[in-house]
């Protein structure tokens, strides 16, 4: 139903993530980038990306993956929507202490994929409710969402 309302295919695999600031080291855009530009050409074309708040349009036409931009998304409801919609949360992280997205994802059943990093693997247990990889490698990211 979630994915209907958003007008998300039932055939991919949805991939969400939070836009962030691509110019700001520390969140990791440049990681996801290089995670999402290297997935098999086979693969791309049975993903689509989803994008949770304001800066998402820097990923339109960066990667040859199918990208829909939300914008911003302030009630509750539809933000729950939102991740209950997506297979995966991918959080491509290089600092952060208990991120609250990462909190959102998980309490409605959305697993996430990012860094063993600060607070994330306070949140994050492995096979649980998602993957770690190794701290700001893009590759070994890869592997885990593709795990």
């Amino acid at each position: 139903m979630c994915r209907s309302a958003l007008g998300l295919p039932d055939n991919k695999k949805v991939l969400l993530c939070a836009a962030q600031n691509f110019k700001d080291p520390r969140k990791g855009g440049d990681l996801l980038l290089k995670a999402l530009k290297n997935i098999p050409d086979s693969l791309k074309q049975t993903i689509v990306l989803l994008v949770l708040g304001e800066g998402g349009e820097v990923l339109e036409g960066a990667t040859d993956i199918s990208t829909m931009t939300l914008g911003y998304i302030g009630g509750d409801r539809i933000k729950a929507a939102v991740y209950s919609a997506a297979d995966i949360f991918v959080f491509p992280t290089r600092a952060d202490n208990l991120p609250l997205v990462l909190q959102e994802s998980i309490a409605c059943g959305t697993p996430v994929v990012s860094f063993n990093i600060g607070g994330v693997p306070e949140v994050v247990r492995p096979n649980i409710t998602g993957l770690l990889a190794q701290a700001k490698d893009a590759i070994d990211f890869l592997n885990e969402l593709l795990s």
